[in-house]
């Protein structure tokens, strides 16, 4: 990384593999496999959700995920 002789990132945090970051966030395939997956399932049970119950949620969720990694990838980043 610029200006980090050491091998330490910035802010004295190790670099992580750029693959492993978006794993790390929930961000990959498997997560929306596994949607895919559940909403197949309660299909099959007579449990539908609509497309406008899944989004309700899962914005619910998603902006949850990013407020509580913000905080994480400033200090790690930007520090």
């Amino acid at each position: 990384m610029p200006g980090s002789e050491s091998g330490r990132g910035v802010g004295g945090v190790a670099p992580a593999r750029p693959d492993a970051q978006p794993l790390a966030l929930g961000l990959g395939l498997l997560g929306a496999a596994a949607n895919v997956v559940v909403i197949g399932i309660a299909a099959r049970n007579r449990t539908p959700i609509s497309f406008w119950e899944f989004t309700k949620y899962g914005l619910v969720v998603a902006f949850t995920a990013i407020a509580l990694v913000t905080p994480y990838l400033w200090l790690c980043y930007l520090m």
